[in-house]
């Protein structure tokens, strides 16, 4: 078993990767995977006669293992090798791993813009940070981009993290997005957030709001928690320093089929805006054979 081998926190309705390596004298004609959500005391099938690839793309189904922003380490995978002489071989997971549900928790607390004379700074917080291991902050001129990294150094302060786009134009709306890569290597997106760069007299009131792009033809909306709180929707216009405006949240998480959830939830009518998620993934080291 090679991966998920203990360690791992896996979201329910994002792609994964479950490896191994299953080696017979005879020639291993295909392999049975099972997950196990109650510590190894039962296994469910994800996929019976499975060629022996040594990789299997999984979209994670629920349920998960946690009930609040607690990861619970209690999954494990297992992997039964078949030869063509009707003999089996087995292994699993060498230590537990988790099944969690963005749906139950805010990962995002705070994702907020404030115009400045010189630029834009934008400001993010996490309820979970031992999931992430980066988020960067990308940059585009359109809700459906294409997105840039802004390369600029980000500061912590008492858990809330800060970073200001000096390179942002006056004149130019931006919509901004973070990008929170998982100790795993899933990458989860939440926003975007709309802002204008500050033009440097009090008088004027810089426009802040959290972007509603039109879904279009091939969007589909339900009704669901959301993933992220703090960064509002406002119709009309922010404060001088572009303070947050009270209104719907919008969020942005993994779903099922290689979608990005974006769930507005609050004052007014809700829902959730599905567009493509583009995900990554770090390798993984071969550990034990099946």
């Amino acid at each position: 078993m090679i991966a998920p081998n203990g360690g791992e926190v896996l979201f329910v309705g994002a792609p994964t990767t479950i490896s191994w390596t299953a080696t017979d004298d005879v020639g291993v004609t295909s392999v049975d995977i099972y997950v196990s959500r109650d510590n190894g005391a039962t296994y469910e099938l994800i996929a019976a006669g499975v060629p022996n690839t040594g990789n299997y793309n999984w979209v994670v189904t629920p349920p998960a293992s946690n009930t609040d922003a607690t990861v619970v380490y209690e999954s494990f995978v297992r992997i039964v090798a078949h030869d063509a002489g009707g003999n089996t071989g087995q292994d699993e997971s060498d230590a537990a791993f988790a099944i969690f549900d963005l749906a139950t928790p805010t990962l995002v607390l705070k994702f907020e813009a404030e115009p400045l004379s010189g630029g834009v700074a934008l400001r993010w917080q996490t309820s979970m940070r031992e999931v992430f291991a980066s988020i960067a902050v990308e940059r585009a001129e359109h809700v459906s981009g294409p997105f840039s990294r802004v390369d600029v150094e980000q500061e912590e302060r008492n858990g809330v993290f800060t970073l200001v786009d000096r390179s942002a134009a006056s004149g130019v709306t931006y919509f901004y997005r973070l990008l929170g890569t998982t100790q795993d290597g899933q990458v989860l997106t939440f926003g975007p957030l709309e802002a204008d760069r500050g033009r440097g007299d009090p008088r004027v009131r810089p426009h802040v709001r959290v972007a509603e792009p039109d879904p279009g033809p091939r969007a589909h909306r339900v009704h669901g928690a959301a993933g992220i709180a703090g960064a509002s929707q406002h119709r009309g216009r922010a404060g001088p320093r572009g303070r947050e405006a009270r209104g719907r949240h919008l969020a942005s998480g993994p779903v099922p089929g290689g979608l990005e959830r974006a769930d507005r939830c609050g004052t007014g009518a809700g829902g959730s805006l599905f567009r493509p998620l583009r995900r990554g993934r770090k390798g993984h080291h071969p550990q034990a054979g099946a």
